[in-house]
């Protein structure tokens, strides 16, 4: 192939370009904005679900055992965080490095889910393996804080913004506390017998539908 001629101006052009910009700092200026533009794309996939961001704890220990996770006592509360939700985080500083230290973080298992729009909080991709099945039944809405609370492969319960968040512990409290089998649901018609044999908190605010549906899964 034959070698197309470089003129003079040319070649004094590149000289001058070469003199006054590609200095050692300027390359490596350009090198490091280079890498941090690669850089962007990979933490942003990280919070949205992409590198595994979203994670399930039992007071300090991280659990990675799905079957450990969705037996079918085993009580959950999932939190799904989103980047541009205000409320998100406000509750990060000022509500949850207090339920953490509570008795019931210990005794729970504790899963924060991490979206990028408070509007969007089934992304597909934010949601571990094991859990991907509750954004099909949970009845998620578009708002944020948002909480769900589980029991094995049962969902409870959702529940929007902060001021919620107690309704999601009081349920998963009581049913830590009370035996699986006298649990009742509070809207349930009971004797005034049993009411007395009947622990107070055994009465839920669950339909009964889904008080039996936990027993059910109880005993299996």
């Amino acid at each position: 192939m034959a070698r197309i001629p470089i003129s003079p101006t040319t070649m004094m052009a590149t000289h001058i370009i070469r003199e006054k910009f590609l200095t050692r700092g300027n390359i490596f200026v350009i090198a490091l904005s280079f890498i941090l533009i690669l850089l962007v794309p990979v933490s942003h996939a990280y919070h949205a679900g992409g590198g595994s961001s979203s994670h399930t704890m039992k007071g300090p220990i991280a659990i990675d055992n799905p079957d450990q996770i969705l037996a079918g006592n085993s009580l959950q509360l999932i939190y799904i965080d989103a980047l541009n939700c205000p409320y998100c985080e406000i509750f990060n500083a000022e509500v949850l490095p207090k339920f953490k230290e509570t008795n019931l973080a210990s005794q729970i298992y504790f899963t924060i889910i991490n979206v990028d729009d408070f509007r969007n909080p089934r992304e597909y991709w934010s949601w571990p393996e094991y859990l991907r099945w509750i954004p099909d039944k949970a009845e998620l809405a578009e708002c944020g804080p948002q909480f769900i609370a589980v029991m094995g492969r049962t969902v409870l319960g959702t529940y929007c913004h902060s001021n919620n968040f107690g309704k999601a512990k009081s349920l998963l409290n009581s049913l830590e506390i009370c035996p699986i089998p006298k649990l009742r649901s509070s809207y349930a018609s009971v004797s005034l017998a049993d009411q007395f044999k009947i622990p107070q908190e055994c009465f839920v605010n669950l339909s009964e539908e889904k008080v039996k549906q936990v027993r059910m899964n109880y005993k299996n």
